[in-house]
């Protein structure tokens, strides 16, 4: 009996319970976990009870541009069932952060959304990443309640737009905004850099002088005034990526012929450029184009170039000046280069400007030969030149012809010449009378006739043939002998060759 109540007991106990369900395991869904969104869905309204999408307003909650054409619209029906709503894509460019643009069937609107009427009532509007399929954000989603077609628009705090769960309000006194789209300028316009301080001068801690930090210097090269706003002066100090310390935000507006000057950061901070040279270059406000036409390079500054600056000379040449001008007109004064005194034992050589070591002091030169001397130039012994011969002096009332090198007589150079003589000349040299030399033979002043032989000639021609046949006869008298002698051996030749 008592085994038959436990029984009945246990029966109880056991056979009306339920068995315990299995634990249930899987993997962690990504989606649960995704980065939110850039963007926030602000503000919507549906029409025709909420079957078609009319506008649709949408904020760029982060800190860095957004491309929308990134982004696809769409609706969740009632049922479940999820429709793309068609957009325009002709702006695909950049919303600013904490700025709107809206989506509506209006053209007026940044964005136009197709006026398509769905199958149901929508019960969510949605805003999704499309453009990389290995990033992707959680959905950007607003949840219908109204179905009156009024405007709704996201509640605030006390620190912006609300991220409840419910976060959309009815509000009709609330307008829909649209800041439209940024777009990066084409190009920098009229504006050029035109000096770089790049080694400031050190300065006490209570001096706020321009010239105690460096800076870079622009002007607008144009003829109208060029807006500063969508413009930053870049660096390439610390590093080539935008920083705090090499990116500075331009702001205001620039008119023909004006100059600004760059020297803090952001914060207030004085600008640091690099001393080993580096570049400098103007970029839009948010990075997406860099003007190299404004690239400008500037030279390394070394201690000698501290408190210069490194500016362009009105022929576009650049160049040290000892006069900085943060505030005007480029003034170049080149550097006075100063050139330091040799050490001792050197001297500077006229041709290479170097210094290099005397020769004297490294070694003592062996003394030149008799007769020889050390020419100063090549520190080589040359021989030293002698006058052959010692001229003996010029008696007195002489003087030594500097071109003769002859004794003159004194009074003789100095006394006035005589003129030469008809048909004579003075020869430079001599300083005598010389017959001039005729060039050309001078015609006769009457005509040529022959002479006619007289008895005078006659009687002349015959007396000299009686001196010439007495002086043959004398002389064969006197070589009679020899005249003989010649014959007979003349003889002798011609019958002995018979």
């Amino acid at each position: 009996m008592q085994k038959l109540l436990v029984f009945l007991v246990c029966a109880v106990l056991f056979g009306g319970a339920t068995p315990a369900r299995a634990l249930e395991l899987t993997k962690t869904p990504s989606s649960e976990f995704l980065p939110t969104a850039p963007v926030l869905i602000t503000g919507y309204q549906t029409a025709g009870a909420a079957t078609t999408l009319r506008a649709l307003e949408v904020y760029n909650a982060s800190d860095v541009p957004v491309s929308l054409g990134d982004w696809a619209v769409s609706v969740v029906l009632q049922d479940g069932t999820s429709h793309d709503i068609g957009a325009s894509t002709v702006y695909r460019t950049w919303l600013l952060p904490r700025s709107h643009v809206v989506y509506s069937t209006s053209p007026t609107t940044t964005y136009q959304l197709s006026d398509d009427t769905q199958p149901g009532a929508i019960a969510s509007i949605q805003l999704r990443y499309t453009a990389d399929a290995n990033t992707s954000y959680k959905v950007a989603s607003a949840i219908v309640k109204d179905t009156t077609d009024a405007a709704v628009f996201r509640t605030y705090t006390t620190t912006g737009y609300s991220t409840a769960s419910q976060p959309f309000a009815a509000t009709p006194i609330r307008a829909f905004y649209d800041d439209g789209l940024y777009s990066a300028p084409q190009t920098a316009g009229d504006v050029q850099i035109v000096e770089v301080y790049p080694y400031s001068s050190d300065c006490a801690p209570n001096d706020t002088s321009v010239l105690c930090s460096d800076y870079v210097k622009i002007t607008n090269m144009g003829s109208s005034d060029i807006s500063l706003d969508d413009y930053v002066l870049r660096t390439d100090s610390n590093s080539t990526s935008p920083t705090s310390s090499n990116t500075f935000t331009l702001a205001g507006k620039l008119a023909p012929g004006d100059f600004m000057v760059i020297h803090q950061t952001d914060t207030g901070q004085p600008m640091s450029l690099t001393n080993s040279g580096g570049y400098v270059w103007l970029e839009d406000a948010w990075g997406f184009a860099r003007y190299d036409a404004t690239l400008t390079k500037y030279a390394a500054a070394t201690s000698s170039e501290q408190g210069l600056s490194y500016a362009v000379a009105a022929d576009g040449t650049w160049a040290w000046s000892t006069t900085p001008e943060p505030l005007g007109a480029n003034v170049i004064t080149p550097p006075v280069v100063a050139i330091a005194e040799c050490p001792a034992g050197k001297y500077r050589n006229p041709d290479t400007g170097r210094c290099r070591t005397i020769e004297e002091t490294m070694n003592e030169l062996s003394a030149c030969d008799e007769g020889y001397e050390r020419n100063p130039t090549t520190n080589r012994c040359r021989k030293i030149a002698t006058v052959a011969a010692t001229l003996t002096p010029c008696l007195e009332g002489q003087e030594r012809n500097p071109v003769t090198n002859r004794c003159r007589s004194i009074a003789s150079a100095v006394a006035e010449l005589l003129p030469c003589d008809e048909g004579y000349e003075r020869n430079p040299t001599t300083n005598r009378c010389r017959k001039v030399a005729a060039t050309d033979m001078p015609a006769a002043a009457f005509p040529v006739t022959p002479v006619q032989p007289t008895a005078a000639d006659t009687a002349g021609w015959v007396a000299f043939g009686v001196v010439t046949s007495l002086a043959l006869g004398y002389g064969v008298w006197e070589w009679r002998v020899e005249i003989a002698m010649l014959g007979r051996r003349l003889l002798a030749i011609f019958t002995h060759s018979k």
